[in-house]
């Protein structure tokens, strides 16, 4: 049986079982009833569940709640979501649901996807260039003053807009396990994306190696950061390219 989660669109808190199954509670219809016979036709309420097909049913909610009354003392709206089947429930005057139906056509689409290409550069851990990093070698030299350069560890992570990352990355000194997620994406001439990382590695003492937020250019290769996590080796640098997938 699918479970739904219920929310009071005023208080995020756990409303009563009834209202997962989208049945009006009996003082609701009541209320209802008696503004309908007192000529209050804005107060009758009807029940609709949205599919969705793109949009995440939580994020669905924080776009609703505004047209979802539940403070309204006669005939009060309700809200449920269900993460597993992909749907929300409203309850809610006929008005309030086509607006609502309106809301989610326009934000419930494709959202854009994004490769991720993430490096792990160790710096003075190589005298001699490394041939893997013979286009980056030159913007690292004008950032920092380290006698060489070697990658250590490399991926790339499909991902979309709103959506976290995890990532486990083999290699010298590792593993490392790159977290994040990426926010809102941009599209223009060049699309620009928010992007939250955190780099660790289990096996040191200080776990986590360095956290950032940024805004990445589609294309460009950006520096994230630099730490020394372990003294008896070199310092670890993270960079990142943000590529849209070609259709």
């Amino acid at each position: 049986m699918t479970r739904s989660r219920i929310l009071d669109s005023t208080q995020t808190r756990i409303a009563p079982d009834w209202l997962g199954r989208g049945v009006a509670a009996p003082a609701a219809v009541a209320a209802a009833v008696l503004l309908l016979a007192c000529g209050g036709r804005d107060a009758k309420l009807d029940t609709r569940t949205y599919r969705l097909q793109h949009l995440n049913p939580e994020a669905a909610v924080r776009l609703i709640e505004p047209y979802v009354y539940a403070d309204r003392k006669e005939a009060p709206g309700r809200l449920a979501f269900s993460p597993e089947a992909g749907a929300v429930t409203v309850t809610e005057t006929r008005d309030n649901l086509e607006k609502i139906a309106r809301v989610l056509g326009e934000f419930d689409q494709p959202r854009p996807g994004i490769t991720l290409h993430f490096q792990i550069i160790e710096a003075d851990g190589a005298a001699a260039p490394d041939p893997a990093l013979a286009q980056l070698e030159g913007t690292l030299r004008q950032l920092f003053r380290f006698k060489g350069y070697r990658l250590l560890a490399e991926a790339l992570v499909q991902t979309q807009e709103r959506s976290n990352i995890s990532q486990r990355l083999a290699g010298a000194g590792g593993p490392f396990h790159i977290r994040g997620g990426v926010g809102e994406v941009r599209s223009g001439a060049r699309t620009t994306l928010e992007l939250g990382v955190e780099l660790q590695a289990p096996q040191l003492a200080a776990g986590e190696i360095l956290s950032t937020q940024v805004n990445i250019v589609e294309g460009q290769t950006v520096v994230l950061g630099t730490a020394q996590p372990d003294p008896r080796r070199g310092a670890l640098i993270l960079t990142v390219k943000a590529d849209r997938p070609k259709d």
